[in-house]
């Protein structure tokens, strides 16, 4: 899968030790800890240090990011972060090379569903097929019993059952099960996510007090492989793509409004840099790759009252048909009541209980029971609530 581009052993305070820096008169569990180089997965290093634990800290090389660029993971300056964190924990570290299968997995999947017109989440995709799994192989690899990670989430087994179920953090703020719920049962088996019953001012309270030098480092925002660009200007740069791509901004009727160079440069809920003047906020509403239109609305014409989704992944079971649950359509977005009408293997439908603005297909709709994550799918279509937006833009008053 991913070959490492660095190895760092440590000898450690205790010898004798093995190659990794292991204690090799002591029989301690080995952990692995995934260090990004941020705040989160260094206390996790430092909990499972404090527990006795033999811990590797590993970093994934994942995207090169330039170091100018401030508050992105990935770059050159977070894997020495990561690296200095090692050092203070006196732990081994390793860098493993996950660019190609990021590229492959998660960027080129980005790229294309833009270009579809849809709004893909690379999170999701990135914990399912990249991050969590390289992690985890490294971690069989090297005879760990555990994965630990920085994430706001929990995982808890159920005996009866005989299966690993998922919940959200405790810190509805940093809460990230979202983006958790298509990692597969052999992966949650591994995860050990302490960080869960904490709240991020915890952490950083934490962090200052194991004197961790990274305890007040901002945390990430937007997209690792994103940069300095917006979603738009990095498709039109990894693709290429030309002028050719223009289209037609249309009202929900098809009457031409503007131009625009691409439909790549437009998500659902978007309102700003469409490029269209009018007497009141429009936003985008939908976009129709075939025919290149982007159609544009007030704010009114952007609720859904339904959705179906796709490409599904279930925690540990598939819920009931017919019954309500919550739903979150975005990873920042509250969740809603929604009664599921249709539920398969592979998707089903969602019966929104109250309208929900922007829902943008290519998102994933997450169901939850309560704080249990139950699962979900990529939404791959919505159905419009009824009210003004059903009349052309030139009718309104």
């Amino acid at each position: 899968m991913s070959q490492p581009i660095k190895l760092f052993k440590k000898k450690g305070k205790h010898a004798p030790h093995d190659e990794w820096g292991r204690s090799a008169t002591i029989d301690r569990e080995l952990v692995v800890v995934g260090l990004s180089g941020g705040v989160d997965s260094a206390l996790a290093a430092r909990l499972a240090r404090r527990e006795g634990k033999e811990v590797v800290g590993v970093f994934l090389h994942q995207w090169d990011v330039p170091d100018a660029v401030a508050r992105r993971c990935c770059s050159q300056a977070d894997c020495f972060d990561a690296r200095a964190v090692a050092d203070e924990l006196d732990i081994p570290f390793v860098v493993l090379d996950a660019k190609e299968i990021f590229r492959s997995e998660v960027v080129s999947p980005f790229v294309e569903g833009y270009l579809k017109g849809t709004t893909p989440n690379p999170c999701v995709t990135c914990n399912e097929r990249v991050k969590l799994l390289v992690l985890a192989s490294k971690a069989l690899e090297l005879g760990a019993k555990a994965l630990v990670t920085g994430h706001y989430a929990r995982v808890l087994f159920d005996p009866d059952a005989q299966a690993y179920r998922l919940f959200r953090g405790v810190d509805p703020r940093k809460d990230q099960s979202y983006f958790l719920y298509r990692v597969p049962q052999q992966t949650l088996r591994m995860l050990n996510l302490p960080l869960g019953v904490m709240t991020k001012d915890a952490v950083r309270r934490l962090a200052g007090q194991h004197g961790l030098s990274i305890a007040s480092k901002p945390d990430s925002q937007q997209l690792c492989f994103l940069g300095a660009m917006n979603a738009g200007e990095f498709v039109e740069r990894f693709t290429g793509v030309s002028s050719e791509a223009c289209g037609d901004i249309v009202d929900p009727f098809g009457n031409l409004l503007g131009r625009h160079c691409g439909v790549f440069r437009f998500t659902v809920g978007q309102r700003r840099g469409i490029g269209v003047c009018y007497q009141e906020p429009l936003y985008v509403s939908r976009i129709e790759p075939h025919s290149q239109r982007v159609f544009v609305a007030p704010k009114d014409g952007l609720f859904s009252r339904a959705l179906r989704f796709g490409r599904a992944s279930w925690v540990w079971r598939l819920p009931h048909e017919g019954k309500p649950y919550e739903v979150q359509v975005r990873a920042h977005h509250s969740s809603i009541r929604a009664v599921l009408r249709e539920v398969h293997a592979d998707g089903g439908w969602l019966e929104l209980l109250e309208p929900v603005f922007a829902v943008a297909p290519g998102q994933s709709a997450v169901l939850y029971d309560g704080e249990e994550v139950l699962g979900g799918g990529v939404i791959e279509e919505t159905v419009p609530a009824f009210g003004q937006a059903n009349r052309p833009l030139a009718m309104r008053s």
